[in-house]
């Protein structure tokens, strides 16, 4: 519907198909607008911004299939907080979403520009390193990173991670499994932050 503030004011037909078309493409990128949100909120986790395990998978069929052909192995780095479950029962799952938004941070920090850093979910993250040769540094760094006090709240929390590093050609599901069972294994281990 279209009106006129002028009393009377009658449109001609070049303008009435005008503003058909002008409200048509207006329809049309709210539309796109909306798809892009939908998008966004199936391969993101909100709290974060992070991608998420479905981005992760896709990328990394995307990947494999790619470097399977220049036969090169991607690696996935996962880790998780040790005891995340004591700060959300100690100080609330306020601090505990605060402490998963600044470990995000910090992440990005250090991992590289082309390095994919994902939130898998709880406080599982995973990172896709593009240099797979430098994946055990990494993740050592990582976790070094991870042992720094975070101020939250007016609090110093302390938490510590453990990765496991998963390599190969094999499919998404595959290179994400393995990751988690070395994280694993470097829980199971005293004094080991890093497991392959």
């Amino acid at each position: 519907a279209v009106a006129s503030r002028s009393e009377g004011r009658r449109y001609s037909e070049a303008e009435r198909e005008a503003l058909t078309a002008f409200a048509s493409h207006a329809g049309l990128a709210l539309t796109d607008a909306r798809l892009a949100g939908q998008v966004e909120r199936a391969t993101h986790d909100p709290l974060t911004g992070l991608p998420n395990r479905a981005f992760v998978a896709e990328h990394l069929s995307t990947s494999v299939g790619g470097r399977a052909q220049r036969s090169a192995e991607v690696a996935v780095i996962s880790f998780d907080i040790e005891s995340f479950t004591d700060v959300n029962d100690r100080f609330g799952h306020g601090v505990g979403d605060a402490l998963l938004g600044a470990l995000a941070t910090r992440l990005l920090e250090v991992a590289g520009t082309s390095d994919l850093v994902a939130r898998l979910g709880g406080d599982e993250f995973a990172v896709l390193p593009q240099d797979t040769a430098a994946a055990e540094r990494l993740a050592a760094r990582i976790c070094e990173q991870l042992a720094m006090p975070f101020a939250i709240g007016g609090r110093q929390i302390r938490v510590r991670g453990h990765a496991g590093i998963g390599r190969g050609r094999g499919s998404a599901d595959e290179l994400l499994r393995n990751a988690e069972l070395a994280r694993e294994r470097a829980r199971s281990r005293a004094g080991v932050s890093v497991a392959v």
